[in-house]
């Protein structure tokens, strides 16, 4: 097997990450063929890339899907998507997934490049951006930036807005994702940031998924200012939201199967020596990464896939030791990141 290694499939802020993560895709379908006899190098490499379907990820792509179709029959009020969830319960890995699968299908039909006249476009089918920090400025010059715009510093989210109308058209952008949409700031105090974000629902040709920790309360649906056109702007966006909530799975009732499904469905895909990488693990240590977890799949998945990777040449299973050691891990990564 080749030991080229394709990019990480959610850096995708620029057009070649995402080209770069369909050609992941083959590297993926390629080493899976080769199973528990690739390298161990592959296997380590896949068991910590691995794509591992959110079990939500479906619900999510129907209202992606209905939602593009409602807006190209009704462009003028158009609709958008909210993707809510608490931290790592694996929203932006959904949604990027579906991103690609939808780049994919565009370029198939399309290709990379389209000809209008003497001009050659290049077909971009989606951005992803992220509004940490973010005002309506900084988002556009975001966006703008990922269609390959020319800009400058002083340019406004205003002046932005119709250069970036006219590349959707050309690039046929028709999906637009804003991750960290709870952390939205306003550029200005008292910037009429809610109106601006209506009107970019309305006027791109496209569109826009939202994805964040409690939507309601963040710049999409909640006025910053207490001025009437803020408050009637957000009202008309949460008329025209399609909202799915990722919930973490509970520790009652189905939860604790569902939990283990999870565990097992995921215990699948990875390439280990072990036909049962979970032959040790009891119902207390089940119990255990649920609560270390806190019931998230995006938590789970890390650190699943972080375990099944150190594994590889090693235990070639999913110990409850390496299990613990890679929690420790995890924590004492997050707690030097943290401010």
């Amino acid at each position: 097997m080749s030991t080229d290694r394709p990019s990480g499939l959610l850096q995708l802020t620029e057009l070649d990450d995402i080209r770069r993560a369909l050609d992941a895709r083959q590297w993926f379908r390629a080493v899976a063929r080769h199973g528990r006899s690739a390298s161990q190098e592959d296997r380590r490499y896949f068991n910590l890339a691995v794509d591992l379907e959110h079990p939500q990820r479906q619900q999510v792509r129907a209202a992606i899907t209905k939602t593009m179709e409602q807006n190209g029959t009704a462009p003028t009020r158009r609709r958008l998507v909210g993707v809510d969830g608490d931290y790592t319960t694996g929203k932006s890995q959904a949604v990027a997934h579906i991103m690609i699968s939808h780049c994919e299908a565009v370029w198939r039909e399309y290709g990379y490049e389209t000809n209008d006249g003497n001009v050659r476009n290049v077909v971009q089918p989606a951005f992803f951006v992220n509004a940490s920090s973010s005002g309506e400025a900084d988002l556009m010059r975001s966006i703008a930036d990922s269609l390959g715009l020319p800009q400058s510093a002083r340019s406004t989210a205003v002046v932005l807005l119709n250069p970036t109308k006219r590349q959707c058209r050309r690039s046929h952008t028709t999906l637009g994702i804003i991750d960290d949409a709870n952390m939205f700031e306003s550029s200005r105090r008292g910037e009429m940031l809610t109106q601006f974000i209506k009107r970019l629902v309305n006027e791109l040709p496209l569109t826009l998924v939202f994805v964040g920790k409690d939507l309601a309360s963040s710049p999409v649906l909640h006025p910053t200012t207490s001025t009437r056109g803020d408050a009637h702007a957000a009202a008309q966006l949460a008329r025209r939201l399609t909202l799915v909530r990722l919930d973490e799975v509970p520790l009652t009732g189905e939860g604790p199967r569902r939990w283990l499904s999870l565990i097992q469905s995921a215990c699948r895909h990875f390439l280990l020596a072990n036909p049962d990488p979970l032959g040790d693990l009891v119902a207390t240590d089940y119990a255990w990464i649920h609560k270390v977890c806190e019931g998230r799949v995006g938590a789970l998945y890390e650190l699943l896939t972080i375990a099944a990777s150190a594994a590889v040449g090693s235990t070639e299973s999913l110990t409850a030791e390496l299990l613990r050691e890679t929690q420790q891990q995890i924590s004492e990564q997050s707690a030097g990141g943290a401010v």
